[in-house]
C-alpha cells in the first residue's frame, strides 16, 4: 500500500504537478481492517457497542510533529499552513511543494468485527464533529447510506466551512 500510494504521487506530479489531493484507504478481509491515510481524511471504526476508535492521523501543519518535520527542512509554517499555503503535511501530488510534503501514509491493522461500522470522510465532517458524535450518531441507523447522509447533514447544519464528504460501511459480511 505505500508502494502504491508512491506510484500515485509519481504519476499526479508529472501529470498534474500543480494539483493535489489526501488519500484515505480502506482495505477490508474476513479479519482485519487495514486502513491508510495521507493529509486529514479520517477513517473511524465504530465498535459493535458504539464507542469510537480512530484509525487514521490527522496529517495537518497544525499539529506540531508534523510542524516539526516540515520545520526541520528549513520550511516556515504559519497560520498552521506550510508557507500560508498548503493546511496538509502529506499528500498525493501538491508537486509545487514535492520534497516538502512527504508521501509516507499512516497505516493502522485492527481486527474486523461482526456489527462493526466504518466512517470515511473528509475533513469537512470532522472540522465540526468528534469521532465519538459521528460514531452516536452512525449507531443509530442500520442503513449505511443514510447513516452517512445523517452525518453529512449534521456537518452542515453546524455549519462546516469546509468540504464535506463521507462513506459509512457495516463491516458485517454479506
Amino acid at each position: 500500500l505505500k508502494q502504491a500510494c508512491d506510484e500515485v504521487n509519481q504519476h499526479l506530479v508529472s501529470e498534474w504537478p500543480e494539483e493535489g489531493c489526501t488519500a484515505g484507504i480502506v482495505v477490508v478481509s474476513n479479519t482485519d481492517v487495514y486502513s491508510v491515510n495521507l493529509g486529514d481524511v479520517r477513517a473511524v471504526l465504530v465498535h459493535p457497542d458504539g464507542t469510537a476508535e480512530r484509525l487514521s492521523y490527522d496529517h495537518k501543519a497544525s499539529d506540531p510533529a508534523e510542524k516539526e518535520m516540515i520545520q526541520a527542512q528549513g520550511i516556515k509554517v504559519f497560520r498552521d499552513r506550510i508557507l500560508g499555503i498548503l493546511a496538509v503535511t502529506r499528500a498525493l501530488g501538491d508537486g509545487e511543494f514535492e520534497g516538502i510534503i512527504s508521501t509516507e501514509p499512516y497505516v493502522k491493522q485492527v481486527k474486523r468485527e461482526d456489527g462493526a461500522k466504518l466512517i470515511l470522510a473528509c475533513d469537512g465532517v470532522w472540522d465540526v464533529l468528534s469521532d465519538d458524535e459521528a460514531a452516536q450518531l452512525v449507531s443509530k441507523y442500520q442503513d449505511m447510506q443514510e447513516a452517512a447522509s445523517a452525518l453529512v447533514k449534521e456537518a452542515l447544519d453546524k455549519q462546516t466551512t469546509d468540504n464535506v464528504s463521507c462513506i459509512v460501511v457495516d463491516l458485517t459480511p454479506k
